[in-house]
């Protein structure tokens, strides 16, 4: 409880009373602080993101107009890593992240307006998934939640083009 002093005898009353107890003067109601109303300063959201330039258990959140999708880097020479949002919900899958799908851009960056191309192990097999156009991005350093030294399954590796043979001559 807040306690406040009668302007008039000085005796400490609850705020929110109508009369001092002491004295029975009416107690003058407390002007309303006003809140401040500041405006947000824009998030240190970065404009692009370069995939090369991504390092383990780094984060990616990527902001669509209808969707969160998120991006735990495992593997960062090959883009392995847990996707979970969009379509997947909260579910966690083991993904590639292949590039960036925009106009003429390089596929290595990740932008505003850019689509990103995931291909995601499923029971089915991989399975090619697409976000819409990029609204937001946000790279959390660390961030992620993965255990140390997952490998990429050969499986995965090799269903996604990773893994290539020489050919017999």
């Amino acid at each position: 409880m807040t306690q406040t002093a009668c302007a008039s005898c000085e005796n400490l009353y609850i705020t929110g009373q109508l009369y001092c107890v002491h004295c029975g003067k009416p107690l003058a109601p407390r002007p309303r602080a006003q809140k401040q109303i500041r405006a947000a300063a824009p998030a240190a959201e970065p404009a692009e993101i370069w995939l090369d330039q991504l390092a383990e258990s780094d984060c990616i959140l990527i902001h669509t107009r209808n969707s969160l999708y998120r991006f735990t880097l495992i593997e960062p020479v090959c883009r392995y890593g847990l996707l979970s949002g969009g379509p997947l919900g909260r579910m966690q899958v083991a993904a590639l992240l292949l590039g960036a799908l925009h106009n003429g851009g390089n596929p290595l960056l990740l932008q505003t307006g850019s689509s990103v191309i995931f291909h995601v192990d499923s029971t089915e097999g991989i399975q090619r998934m697409a976000t819409s156009a990029i609204t937001g991005l946000t790279h959390i350093r660390g961030g992620g939640q993965t255990k140390p030294g997952w490998p990429v399954p050969d499986d995965m590796r090799l269903r996604s083009g990773l893994i290539t043979f020489p050919q017999n001559r």
